[in-house]
């Protein structure tokens, strides 16, 4: 006897893209590390980062490489892609990403592993429902930065205006987006690892729970328990 298939309906799954990409100058501004401790504490953040993100159900998982920027060896499930020269990385990032034929892209930042992880994914969700294109979706962070965009369409005007530095990045964004009637939704407002204060409340963090093996190994080092003391 045949099976009605109509009686076994299924979901058909949202084209969904992940972005991960280092802010420029992430490295320089753990310079009070001592560049070797800071380069490890840059790529323990990254790979942090992906390993969180790597819980999102996404068809498509981009690292993106701006200016030659050394990586750490990335999980099995994440791509690299190199981003041309003299184009701003994010607005080059999420061209790549919506080239894929995505119906929503997320792009996040690596100094700031500690994510609201359940936000950024329902934030994602709801770019890719109906109706959505005129929404971006905003993860900020104190003192203006920003650690995630989502878009559920490639505003080549919004992308043009961000420059993913650590400046006040949030008040570009809503500009951009005010001036082309666009809806701002924001998410938790989160933090950078930027500074000694920054980084003591990351091993807090790390101390109290969150997932970020690699940062957890990197605090049980002698020099940065020190630091963060």
């Amino acid at each position: 006897m045949a099976t009605d298939r109509r009686s076994h309906p299924t979901v058909r799954p949202h084209a969904l893209a992940l972005g991960v990409l280092e802010r420029p100058g992430a490295t320089a501004r753990l310079s009070f590390l001592g560049a070797s401790l800071a380069a490890e504490l840059g790529d323990a953040m990254m790979l942090d980062t992906l390993g969180c993100l790597s819980t999102f159900p996404v068809r498509h998982r981009y690292v993106f490489e701006a200016d030659g920027a050394p990586l750490a060896k990335l999980p099995a499930t994440w791509k690299l892609h190199p981003l041309p020269t003299g184009v701003a990385p994010a607005r080059a990032a999420f061209a790549h990403l919506f080239s894929l034929g995505c119906e929503a892209s997320l792009l996040v930042a690596t100094d700031g592993p500690v994510l609201p992880l359940g936000e950024l994914f329902d934030g994602l969700l709801a770019l890719a429902s109906p109706g959505s294109g005129s929404t971006i979706l905003v993860g900020k962070a104190e003192t203006g930065v920003v650690y995630a965009i989502g878009l559920a369409k490639d505003h080549a005007s919004i992308t043009d205006a961000i420059q993913w530095s650590n400046v006040a990045l949030e008040e570009a964004v809503e500009a951009a987006a005010h001036d082309r009637g666009l809806t701002v939704k924001a998410t938790t407002v989160g933090y950078v690892v930027d500074s000694p204060e920054g980084l003591r409340r990351l091993a807090k963090d790390v101390e109290a729970g969150a997932f970020a093996p690699n940062c957890r190994k990197l605090f049980e080092r002698p020099e940065l328990k020190r630091l963060i003391a």
